[in-house]
């Protein structure tokens, strides 16, 4: 049996947990442009997050929205 662990991206930089907490705290059909409005709203409160960083938040937000979706998805097609 091969190695059931995956490689994930570790984003050391940027408060995962956090964007995660707001994420999923938005329902699964609202629009990306929401999402990335509110993040950007919140992160730009920080005056030490430079223009790169908060690009790399929202792109995190946004990924973390479209797992959701995802899951959202498969379980309404019964395919969870």
């Amino acid at each position: 049996m091969g190695d059931m662990k995956t490689k994930q991206k570790k984003h050391t930089d940027i408060p995962t947990m956090a964007i995660e907490w707001i994420v999923n705290r938005f329902h699964v059909g609202t629009p990306d442009e929401e999402i990335a409005t509110d993040i950007r709203r919140r992160v730009r409160s920080v005056p030490e997050v430079s223009p790169a960083l908060e690009k790399k938040m929202v792109n995190y937000a946004l990924k973390q929205h479209h797992k959701n979706q995802g899951l959202y998805h498969s379980v309404m097609t019964g395919r969870l």
